[in-house]
């Protein structure tokens, strides 16, 4: 427990933190003088006591007097029991302090920051997002505060009301926020400026959109056409090329993070410069290993390594290295739970090599309550395409129906499991119906890019890649595609569907 409690007055309080677990009843309620629960409370935080001292704060903003209190003074008793319970482990109890905490006219950015502590400890997406709009509103200071890449989870996920994540978008728009991967931000942002007919309001945002890939979709698109300036222009070997040259220099900068050196590993493999991505890929788990508990993202970012090697093993055709590789990555805990990513993976590798009961086995007991909606469908996806290769018919039958009924949760899960199973019509109503669908028209239209050859790595690889190239052939899949994007030749290799 640090001790940042350093303040408790009836008048202010300044607070980091908040504490350990509440065991204590509530039986300084009956000392009638708030002075006197007032030093108890200081006492009890100078002795880093901190379940007496949520005691002592919640008798104070319970007691007859605390109504005779200015506002501020208020607020900051509510603070500070809300601190207090956050850090005993109870954010559902917290918020609501904080909430009465936060409307005091005046809250500061602290207030504000424990607040959003709050709403992300209880998993609330949508008032996450509403109290980061509130704080670029009013502190615009606070953008360099915030962790960045939690922004741009929160800013992206699907999970938060479509009116709340524009909100969250345009905030930071204005704010000038910014990160290295934030152009799919703005590229959500003018999707969401389309859909609300203001799309006339769309060109800053389009400006923010740097990145080679989502750069292409503003072009590839028609329905970006209208809020495009007509002088914009994208060339896309140039752009992938100054990707490449960024991921580079991010890689070799001092203090470049592993997961600087795993984009850069990536971008490599995708260009298929194997070798070279294999050589950094050696170098970066041949390092120490971080702390699992100090450097939980760096430890995650290493077992991101090991995954993306494995891939390249695969691709240079070293497929036991692969699959051993593979398992490491699969048997690491991710944030201190079994690891569902690498454990997918595993059995995506598994089943490329047509090894299906293992591929099976190896997913089996993923389900909803470990997985996202869209790891949940890669997980069912492995596990239909191997039921049907063993000819599990009453297993593939059952899952298929599932995929399908689902597909929006992960298009390409749906449209793996119909190649799998040779289903070209199938693939070809998916892929119209993806192209149909503003929601996952830009995955529809990736499907239809030219990219770099490769050659497949497996006997099931090539099966797949076959009945790809005889889908987006059609007659029917060619006009879908023409009526909403334009084709583009990409300088990356099409990852395996």
């Amino acid at each position: 427990m640090s001790s940042m409690l350093f303040l408790v007055s009836l008048a202010a309080l300044s607070i980091d933190l908040a504490p350990a677990h509440v065991a204590a009843p509530v039986q300084a309620a009956s000392i009638d003088d708030m002075a006197a629960i007032h030093d108890k409370l200081q006492r009890a935080v100078n002795d880093h006591r901190y379940d007496a001292a949520l005691v002592f704060a919640k008798a104070l903003s319970v007691h007859p007097a605390f109504v005779d209190l200015p506002p501020e003074g208020q607020a900051a008793i509510r603070y500070l029991v809300g601190v207090l319970f956050l850090e005993a482990g109870r954010p559902d109890s917290a918020l609501p302090y904080l909430i009465l905490a936060t409307e005091s006219p005046g809250a500061t950015l602290q207030q504000w920051m424990m607040r959003l502590d709050a709403t992300t400890a209880i998993k609330n997406p949508d008032e996450t997002a509403r109290t980061l709009v509130v704080i670029l509103g009013r502190f615009p200071e606070a953008k360099d505060e915030l962790f960045d890449d939690f922004v741009l989870q929160i800013a992206a996920s699907p999970e938060v009301d479509r009116d709340g994540a524009f909100e969250l978008r345009l905030a930071l728009l204005r704010s000038g926020w910014s990160h290295h991967e934030d152009s799919r931000i703005w590229l959500k942002l003018v999707d969401d400026l389309i859909a609300r007919g203001r799309g006339a309001e769309a060109e800053s945002a389009i400006a923010r959109v740097t990145a080679a890939p989502n750069r292409m979709q503003l072009f590839a698109m028609r329905r970006y056409d209208a809020a495009r300036p007509a002088d914009a222009t994208f060339d896309i070997g140039a752009a992938y090329a100054a990707d490449l040259e960024l991921a580079r220099t991010r890689a070799e900068a001092p203090g470049a993070t592993i997961e600087d050196r795993n984009a850069f590993v990536t971008a490599l493999w995708a260009r298929g410069r194997l070798d070279e991505a294999l050589v950094l890929a050696d170098a970066i788990l041949a390092a120490p290993s971080p702390d699992a508990k100090a450097e939980p993202e760096a430890e995650s970012g290493l077992t991101w390594s090991m995954d993306t090697r494995a891939h390249i093993l695969m691709a240079l055709g070293r497929h036991d290295e692969a699959v051993e590789q593979a398992r490491a990555a699969a048997l690491r805990a991710e944030y201190g739970r079994p690891n569902v990513s690498q454990t997918i993976n595993l059995g995506g590798i598994l089943l490329r090599l047509e090894r299906y009961s293992e591929a099976r086995d190896a997913v089996a007991a993923i389900n909803a309550a470990q997985a996202s909606a869209y790891g949940l469908m890669q997980a069912l996806q492995i596990r239909a395409c191997a039921a049907h290769s063993l000819s599990d018919d009453v297993a593939a039958t059952a899952l298929f129906t599932l995929l399908d009924a689902q597909w929006r949760d992960a298009p390409n899960a749906t449209y793996a499991a119909l190649a799998c199973r040779g289903d070209e019509d199938g693939m070809a109503r998916l892929l119209v119906e993806m192209l149909a669908d503003p929601e996952n028209q830009a995955i529809g239209v990736a499907y239809m890019h030219r990219y770099l050859d490769s050659a497949p790595v497996s006997n099931f690889d090539r099966r797949m890649t076959e009945r790809h190239f005889e889908v987006i052939a059609r007659s029917e899949v060619l006009a879908a595609r023409a009526a909403v994007a334009r084709v583009y030749d990409i300088p990356i290799i099409n990852l395996p569907i």
